[in-house]
């Protein structure tokens, strides 16, 4: 079982042992034989204080406790790019779509895309890759608003666009894909982008996350009074990692869009249902398990 948290989630449960002490979810965890995920995100919103006031000793107190629990790393950030690539292999070779394994064995290697230029460091703990990141460019360990006004501004647009200019989310999907297999540096397979983004819309099973996404986008794109906040991006970063965990959590608004993305899919594929997995809180997901 694995459990990823929002920054929210992980922040109050090692900072303020809320809604349970750490001890008492060990406990659990191991009971369970589950595993907390840490993602590039919420790790980096737990330790965004050494960048912004130089907290070192708090932040170290707080990793180490974190990295106590029984814990895996995912590497949302290169999950786009690894199911596309997957799915090229697929469909060029006629092959169903492969599932890819965004687990890596450290957490440097969340935000490397092979292999990371620590990896023969031995006890490389948490906190000391943190702390290699807070003195080589802390400005890693912040948010980059720029990308959530570039999301606002991307929004604006496509808002005042006519409606018989702007394409529906189906009719955009192939546009969308051309732009992200350019982005990824990948070759489109030799029948085209069209019949590639046919198949991979035909099932949401197909590139998990980066579906997850596309429509997580539009749906939000779609709620004209909703304006892009600095916090959507780490969001949509786990998100995307939802295919791949067994639970997540995320705030109200954020969930409230994915479950009826979640809808939607599963009404195209009764396999994929991602609704069981989703919480608000990390108190109401201790309810069930």
């Amino acid at each position: 079982m694995k459990i990823l948290l929002d920054g929210k989630d992980l922040i109050n449960l090692a900072e303020h042992s809320t809604p349970i002490q750490l001890e008492e979810l060990d406990h659990i965890l191991r009971l369970k034989k589950a595993k907390l995920v840490l993602s590039f995100m919420n790790v980096r919103e737990l330790a965004a204080p050494i960048a912004i006031t130089g907290e070192i000793l708090r932040i170290r107190a707080l990793l180490n406790r974190v990295e106590s629990l029984p814990v895996c790393y995912i590497r949302e950030g290169f999950i786009i790019s690894d199911e596309l690539r997957a799915a090229v292999t697929g469909f060029e070779t006629g092959k169903e779509y492969t599932p890819i394994d965004p687990f890596v064995r450290r957490w440097d290697y969340t935000f490397h895309p092979g292999e990371s230029p620590a990896r023969d460091y031995v006890n490389y703990s948490l906190f000391d890759i943190v702390r290699t990141i807070s003195r080589e460019n802390a400005q890693l360990l912040l948010h980059p608003k720029r990308l959530a006004q570039i999301l606002r501004e991307q929004f604006a647009t496509e808002r005042q666009m006519p409606l018989g200019v702007k394409k529906s989310v189906v009719a955009n999907f192939p546009d969308a894909l051309a732009r992200h297999l350019s982005h990824w540096g990948l070759t489109a397979p030799t029948k085209g982008v069209r019949a590639f983004a046919k198949w991979i819309y035909a099932n949401p099973a197909r590139c998990p996350g980066y579906r997850l996404s596309y429509e997580m986008f539009h749906a939000i794109q779609a709620n004209l009074t909703d304006v892009p906040k600095d916090g959507d991006i780490p969001d949509l970063a786990y998100l995307l990692a939802l295919p791949y965990v067994h639970y997540l959590t995320l705030d109200r608004r954020m969930y409230d869009y994915a479950l009826r993305v979640s809808g939607k899919f599963s009404k195209a594929n009764s396999a994929v249902d991602y609704k069981p997995r989703l919480f608000r809180s990390l108190k109401e997901l201790l309810a069930i398990i």
